[in-house]
This record gives C-alpha cells, sequence and structure tokens, in this order.
C-alpha cells in the first residue's frame, strides 16, 4: 500500500510539471489545408498587437494545398494570418496545436479552426459576424449629426448590444477568459473611437480649436478607458483613438518647434511632445512613440535619420519588447551600415541543415536569400549564382 501511494505521488508530480511545462510553452503548432492553393502561395502569422512587428513564421504549402509549421507566440492574444494579399485575425495562446482549414477563393476571410484553439476562435468568428450584420444596420452619418445628448444616447445603445452579443456567444463557446477580456476591451475601444470622431467632426464644424464636449461625454469616455494600459498594449486601435485625441496639441507643438526647420523628422518632436504630458502613462508612451517611429522608418531614409530613430529607440522607449521589434524593423528595412556586425540569427540552408551567422569565420561570406520554393524564381537566378560561386569562390564563402 505504501508503495501504491509513493507510485501515485511520482506520477501526479509528473503530471504536475508535464502540464506547468506545456502551460509555460510559447510555441503554437499549426497545420491545415486551403483547398484549391497553389504552392506559390504562402501563410504568414504576425503579432496583430505590435508596433512594429514582422512575421513570426513563413509556411509553404504543398501542391495539394497542405501546410504545417510552429513558431513561437510572443504571447496570448491576436495574430493576424496572411495570405494572397489578405488578412484576418485569430486567437492563439502559447502551447496550443491547431489545425486550419479553408477554400483559397475565400481564405484568410473565411476558415475553420479545430483543435486548441476551436472554441476561442468559434467565438471570435460568430462575433465578427455579429458585429457586421450590425453595423450595417446602422445609420452612423445620422447618429453623428444628431447633438450631443442624442448621440450618446445611441453610443451607450451600441455598446449595450454589442456587450450583450459578447455575452451570449460567451455562453454559447465558452471561450477561454483571455479572448473574453480582449473583446470586452474592443468593444470599449470601437465606442470610444466613435466618440473620438464625434468630437472631432463637432470641433471642426464650429471652427471653435477651443471647442471642449459636456462632462456627461467625458465621464463616459473615462468610464470606457478604465483598463487604458492593458487596451494600450493589446489594441491597436485604442493607440489610434489616443494618437486622435493628441492630434490637435501635437500639431500646435509641432508647428512651434518645427519653423524653419527642414532635417526633423517626426519621431523626434513626437518624443518631445510625449516628455511634458503627464497625463499619458510610461506604457502608452512607449506604444505610441514606437507607432510613430515605425512610420518613419522606410526604405531609402537618408542615413541622418536612420541614426536619429536609432538614437530614440534606445533613449526614449524603456520596454524591452517594444524596443527590440522596432531594431528588428529598422535592420530588416534600413539594413546594417558597412563595418557593423551581422545580427546573431539561425537560418536555415537550402539543403536544409541549419546555419548560425556566428560560423562566419576567416573570409568575407556572402549570404543569398531567395524564394526558393518558386520554381521560376529559382530557374532564374540559380544558374548566375553558380557562375558568381565559381568566380568568387576562392576570395569568399557563400551560404545558400
Amino acid at each position: 500500500m505504501c508503495n501504491i501511494k509513493i507510485e501515485m505521488k511520482k506520477y501526479l508530480l509528473l503530471f504536475i510539471i508535464t502540464a506547468f511545462v506545456m502551460s509555460c510553452s510559447k510555441k503554437v503548432e499549426v497545420k491545415g489545408k486551403i483547398a484549391g492553393s497553389s504552392p506559390l502561395e504562402r501563410i504568414e502569422f504576425v503579432e496583430a498587437s505590435g508596433v512594429a512587428t514582422l512575421p513570426l513564421v513563413n509556411i509553404g504549402l504543398d501542391k495539394n494545398g497542405n501546410f504545417t509549421g510552429s513558431f513561437d507566440a510572443p504571447k496570448d492574444g491576436m495574430y493576424v494570418i496572411n495570405y494572397a494579399g489578405r488578412q484576418n485575425l485569430i486567437y492563439l495562446e502559447g502551447g496550443q496545436k491547431l489545425n486550419i482549414s479553408g477554400n483559397a477563393m475565400t481564405f484568410p476571410n473565411e476558415f475553420v479552426v479545430t483543435g486548441d484553439a476551436k472554441k476561442n476562435n468559434d467565438f471570435l468568428q460568430a462575433s465578427q459576424k455579429f458585429l457586421g450584420e450590425y453595423g450595417s444596420k446602422i445609420n452612423i452619418q445620422q447618429l453623428m449629426a444628431g447633438d450631443e445628448k442624442t448621440f450618446l444616447k445611441g453610443a451607450q445603445k451600441i455598446e449595450a448590444d454589442i456587450n450583450k452579443n459578447v455575452d451570449d456567444l460567451a455562453q454559447k463557446n465558452n471561450p477561454g477568459k483571455g479572448i473574453l477580456e480582449w473583446k470586452k476591451n474592443d468593444v470599449k475601444v470601437t465606442i470610444l473611437n466613435l466618440l473620438a470622431n464625434y468630437e472631432m467632426a463637432k470641433r471642426q464644424m464650429s471652427g471653435n480649436p477651443s471647442f471642449k464636449v459636456s462632462k456627461a461625454f467625458q465621464d463616459y469616455e473615462t468610464k470606457l478607458e478604465e483598463n487604458k494600459d492593458v487596451m494600450v498594449k493589446t489594441i491597436p486601435l485604442y493607440r489610434q483613438y489616443l494618437l486622435v485625441k493628441l492630434s490637435p496639441d501635437f500639431q500646435k507643438f509641432a508647428e512651434a518647434k518645427t519653423k524653419g526647420k527642414t532635417d526633423v523628422t517626426t519621431s523626434e518632436v513626437f518624443a518631445q511632445f510625449l516628455k511634458d504630458r503627464k497625463e499619458i502613462s510610461k506604457t502608452a508612451k512607449d506604444y505610441l512613440l514606437a507607432f510613430v517611429v515605425a512610420q518613419d522608418i522606410h526604405p531609402g531614409a537618408p542615413a541622418k535619420n536612420t541614426e536619429k530613430i536609432k538614437k530614440i529607440i534606445d533613449t526614449d522607449i524603456t520596454d524591452a519588447s517594444i524596443k527590440a521589434d522596432l531594431v528588428k524593423m529598422q535592420v530588416a528595412i534600413n539594413g546594417l551600415k558597412v563595418g557593423e556586425a551581422a545580427p546573431e540569427a539561425s537560418l536555415v540552408k537550402a539543403d536544409g541543415k541549419s546555419y548560425q551567422l556566428s560560423e562566419n569565420k576567416g573570409k568575407p561570406y556572402m549570404l543569398f536569400f531567395y524564394a526558393s520554393w518558386n520554381p521560376y524564381i529559382s530557374e532564374a537566378t540559380v544558374p548566375v549564382l553558380k557562375e558568381v560561386v565559381n568566380f568568387y569562390k576562392s576570395k569568399m564563402n557563400f551560404v545558400l
């Protein structure tokens, strides 16, 4: 009997350890089939709540439309699926295994999820469908044209109707706590953007830059913003709302700071502007500044501006994950300067073997990237590449 108890305790401990490891895992394993797809198409997953995020994975499909892949999910939350120039949202959590099926004509606008992520995404898709149908029945122009009291009443009814649907769908689909919290905040952000657009329209119509909405309007906004730091982290549309609210003050500030200057980036001015805004949390400042910085990172940017952006990322943004995302984005878009050390990276060569950039030693290396899954590119590229390799192989090392 004693031995049985010991064995039971041992297996219980193993179960607890296994469950803990699974709950802490960030890896998402995904497979599926897109009927009618072409092997030239790819499926990408991108973190939706990021500010300057690059694709986490780029998955190929075989001739029958089957695909399989995995990636580390930085956080539980919304991700964007990119395919054939179209995109849609999917809710994912670290450690999940899921199957996605769809048709090439409609994917990812329409798709079916089975496996660990089924309940959450059944809930998400049902709520998206409701919003599409509900939105088509609302006369937004009429609502925006009304007086403030009527508008507030209409906005509160919209919020109540959507929240009722969220509650009904939660009972039906039994989604996880994370996506339910996200959806509740998403409803608030939707209403906040409606309020911001109303206020901006009325200010323009009044011709008075100092136009103010009523206390009742402001109180409703404050109530909707109870979870502002959570919303700024998880919902990009809330960042857009904050930027719209800040726009009048920022325009005045920017006009004064840039008068007579031609080499000032928007990021520089916005970073200065945020420093004196004590009502904005540091978390919100990081996300808002990162959004503006990301717009200033583009191909062909002058070297002077690139250096300014680097400095802003290093000194004005404190969140480590945001900082890392912006650095990756800048390297991906602007590249490295001659003489700079290449960042460490794990790559997969054409022969399927792994390769670390740190393996580069001795002679200079040439890394060649191309769409190996595309036969047309391969046919045009590989013969030329072979000539280059044969000509320079005594002077350089090549990695394909």
